[in-house]
């Protein structure tokens, strides 16, 4: 859940929607098997929902980020209207939140050559200033939210770009 907490945590309030269902017997077990299998595959291939987007694994999870920070996370209520689950993750990407997703895996990959620069604070803080640079184009984020956007997306890096 950590290299990309968007995507987990979206799976994991359709699980929740999912054993809601189950147990108010809006579905039947058939049903809920069948969807909590879906939902296996689709986490299982993280890696290839964002290629089939253009993205690398890195990037995916920047553009949840990015995707969250503009929308809002999205949380569903229990007890929702039973509806028919969709196939796969997701249909569509913002094209825009893409780009900029890859701008800042860039920025991130000019200092992953940097010999320890998990450890290294000051390279970190210097990855957290590109990444706003880059992103201050892009988006209407106060200050603070794209403060803690950077740190968030550096977190996520040094989790994957080992």
């Amino acid at each position: 859940m950590a290299d990309n907490p968007v995507f987990y945590e979206r799976l994991s309030q359709q699980l929740e929607r999912i054993i809601q269902e189950l147990r108010q017997k809006l579905i039947d077990s058939v049903d809920a098997c069948r969807r909590m299998t879906a939902l296996r595959g689709v986490i299982r291939s993280e890696a290839e929902v964002a290629a089939q987007h253009g993205l690398s694994p890195l990037s995916f999870a920047v553009y949840e980020l990015l995707e969250r920070s503009r929308d809002g996370l999205k949380v569903e209520t229990p007890g929702a209207a039973v509806q028919e689950e969709k196939a796969g993750y997701r249909s569509k990407f913002d094209e825009t939140l893409k780009d900029s997703a890859i701008r800042v895996e860039v920025v991130m990959a000019r200092y992953r050559g940097i010999v320890d620069w998990q450890g290294n604070f000051e390279v970190q803080r210097q990855m957290r200033r590109d990444i706003k640079r880059e992103l201050r184009a892009s988006s209407s984020l106060s200050e603070e939210a794209l403060d803690d956007l950077a740190r968030e997306m550096v977190d996520i890096a040094k989790r994957r770009l080992q």
